[in-house]
């Protein structure tokens, strides 16, 4: 069911579309597979949002009090628009009105349209807020049955749209990878002193000789 706010959604991309199209027609050939005394013109783009209403509600009296239009004015809309695509969208009875086969198509390929714009701002935004990208952790044996797996849960609670890579390499190898930028954090033995980097220490471990007992 297509809402209000989905309805400025839809009005918002078919503008924005209008507007590129105005600039440069040649970006978008799916209009003009007829050749350009066919291309569907901004106007018609206008009239989208108009065929998605009453392509939902299947009733042009409900759509016209949707839209806050008298039936008539929405009736002219959408033969506008048939007259503009070329192709008839419904087929209305005096007790029904239903989508032709390529105005189903239409109607889906606009819903399409639809969730990817939706997905894509919801994607940005993510982007935006820092809560989603890749996460690439190298770590070493000491780290990796406690230390590094906590760590990772902890921030998957915090960021779950991250992407997180791990992989086991030694200290030395961690540091030529962090040095190339194949890395973004290393458990590692240290010290590791660098101005391009930041060092924590997780873990000190005491370090023990052990051998048989001097018998005089």
């Amino acid at each position: 069911m297509i809402s209000v706010d989905d309805l400025s959604v839809i009005l918002a991309i078919y503008a924005a579309i209008a507007i590129i199209y105005a600039l440069n027609a040649s970006i978008y050939p799916s209009f003009c597979n007829y050749g350009e005394e066919q291309c569907l013109a901004p106007d018609g783009l206008d009239l989208i949002p108009t065929f998605m209403i009453v392509a939902e509600e299947l009733s042009f009296s409900r759509s016209a009090e949707q839209l806050n239009i008298n039936q008539s004015a929405l009736s002219r809309r959408i033969q506008k628009l048939e007259q503009q695509l070329d192709f008839p969208l419904f087929e209305r009875t005096t007790r029904d009105v239903s989508l032709t086969p390529p105005g189903r198509a239409f109607y889906e390929d606009n819903i399409h349209l639809l969730q990817d714009f939706s997905s894509s701002i919801d994607q940005s935004r993510l982007i935006a807020e820092g809560k989603t990208g890749r996460l690439r952790i190298a770590y070493m044996t000491f780290a990796g049955l406690r230390l590094m797996p906590q760590a990772v849960a902890l921030y998957r609670e915090k960021f779950p749209y991250v992407a997180i890579h791990t992989r086991k390499l030694g200290t030395q190898d961690q540091k030529l990878a962090m040095a190339n930028d194949e890395l973004d954090i290393g458990y590692m033995i240290g010290p590791f002193n660098h101005s391009d980097f930041r060092t924590l220490v997780v873990k000190t471990d005491p370090l023990y000789v052990v051998m048989h007992q001097v018998i005089r």
